[in-house]
């Protein structure tokens, strides 16, 4: 069973945003598991505005997906992200597990955790 994840990369001037989940330690975009009846860009607005309190973000294109072993099982995920624009740098989390920074586009792929992620980020860097 693969679970289906949904999320954003979220750019402003140059930055992206990533979140620490405090409980895991990893870090990666923002993202989390779609609930029945979501759709996936409802699913992506619902976990970015939960992880970093972003709220007023402006669609700019679902990327694509792709898959990697994580949640509490290490089951596979498949991740869904789309591009954001935010306009305000101020970062809330809704979530106390996590904790949200903007992190220049060149310092993104050394802080991210998962190899998956890092790839998924140099594939679609000429996009943000």
């Amino acid at each position: 069973m693969v679970q289906q994840s949904a999320g954003g990369i979220i750019t402003r001037e140059g930055k992206v945003v990533l979140v620490n989940n405090r409980k895991t330690g990893s870090v990666t975009f923002p993202k989390g598991r779609v609930n029945g009846g979501e759709t996936l860009e409802q699913a992506a607005l619902r976990e970015i505005r939960e992880e970093t309190g972003l709220s007023r973000i402006k669609a700019v294109k679902y990327l694509s997906s792709y898959t990697r072993l994580g949640g509490t099982q290490g089951l596979p995920k498949e991740i869904h992200l789309f591009l954001y624009r935010a306009d305000t740098d101020k970062l809330h989390p809704e979530d106390p597990e996590t904790t949200a920074e903007w992190v220049a586009l060149d310092d993104v792929v050394d802080r991210l955790t998962y190899q998956e992620d890092r790839e998924f980020f140099e594939q679609h860097r000429r996009e943000y």
